[in-house]
């Protein structure tokens, strides 16, 4: 079921049929080529007499782009379909729950300013910008002694490893210290975005601080003063790789198409290789043969048990 209009617009786009005529649109102009390669063997002495070598690579490399474009918008489609879960990390009081609150729109996480407010894990789901996010606060990474604190920084860790995206928050009113920077290092492999919270008051390090390390971009913020939430979500949108299609854009969000949208990009590839070595137009054809056959069988117009259909139906097998 869709949670958000953009995930409901990408169903509604296949019910619609809209990927079938893109999809049709494409071996249509493939069949074509396919057509005068296929006439040209009719006439061996007359090399690309029905069409010409720079034709032919023009043609391919034409579908291919456009492949291409539907290959990079479909994976844009599977964030739409499947969600993702961003998680926000961070010492005690740098504003990670008034960041989750600003971002759901409701004082979900109890705010203080007693370190330590948030011991587990609150979650919550948002719809950003047509993505559906899995929006997680964690209690505050710093070393302690209390064992329930101690559960709820495990939690955090925990649920910071399985993250789509991590959201590092940082006190820029307070110098960097050692729990800072284990922080950065415990994050290092993860997809990150970091947001220099309280830039209402006096600053004791420069947003390039942060530049040497490996991340998404850097959102400066004031949770007191609801600076920079437009940015940050613009931000999280982006580190996440979903932007949003427009309509009638032939949206793929199925795995098992895409799967076949590469299978017809590789035989296309071969095709290019083949008329850029000049070999004769049976390999060419056999390519692009692959290409089609892939592509028919997302619009359904030729499925794999179509042809033991055909077997059964045409020739005395099983009578």
């Amino acid at each position: 079921d869709a949670v958000t209009p953009a995930q409901a617009r990408v169903a509604f786009d296949q019910l619609e049929g809209t990927l079938t005529t893109v999809i049709a649109e494409l071996d249509t102009d493939l069949f074509d080529l396919v057509s005068r390669l296929e006439a040209s063997l009719d006439f061996p002495e007359e090399r690309y007499h029905f069409v010409s070598r720079s034709t032919t690579t023009a043609t391919i490399q034409a579908i291919t782009k456009r492949v291409e474009t539907l290959l990079a918008d479909g994976s844009r489609n599977r964030v739409l379909r499947e969600g993702r879960q961003v998680v926000i990390l961070g010492k005690p009081n740098t504003g990670k729950s008034s960041l989750f609150n600003r971002l759901i729109g409701s004082d979900r996480a109890i705010v203080t300013t007693m370190a330590g407010t948030t011991r587990d894990l609150v979650t919550e789901t948002i719809d950003l910008n047509g993505i559906p996010v899995r929006l997680v606060d964690t209690a505050g990474i710093r070393p302690s002694d209390n064992l329930v604190e101690v559960e709820g920084i495990a939690r955090s860790r925990k649920a910071g490893a399985v993250a789509d995206l991590l959201v590092l928050v940082f006190d820029r009113s307070r110098p960097i210290d050692q729990a800072d920077e284990s922080l950065l290092q415990e994050t290092a492999t993860g997809r990150r975005l970091f947001v220099l919270n309280k830039t209402d008051l006096p600053s004791f390090w420069p947003a390039d601080r942060l530049n040497t390390e490996k991340g998404r971009g850097v959102v400066e913020t004031s949770m007191s003063h609801q600076v920079g939430m437009d940015q940050l979500r613009t931000a999280m949108v982006r580190a996440l790789d979903g932007d949003v299609l427009q309509r009638d854009s032939g949206s793929i969000s199925n795995v098992r198409h895409l799967e076949l949208l590469k299978l017809a990009l590789k035989s296309l590839n071969q095709g290019a290789q083949s008329v850029a070595e000049g070999v004769s137009e049976e390999f060419i054809l056999a390519d692009l043969r692959g290409a089609r056959t892939a592509l028919e069988e997302i619009t359904g117009a030729r499925a794999p048990d179509d042809l033991l259909h055909h077997i059964f139906q045409h020739f005395c097998i099983g009578k």
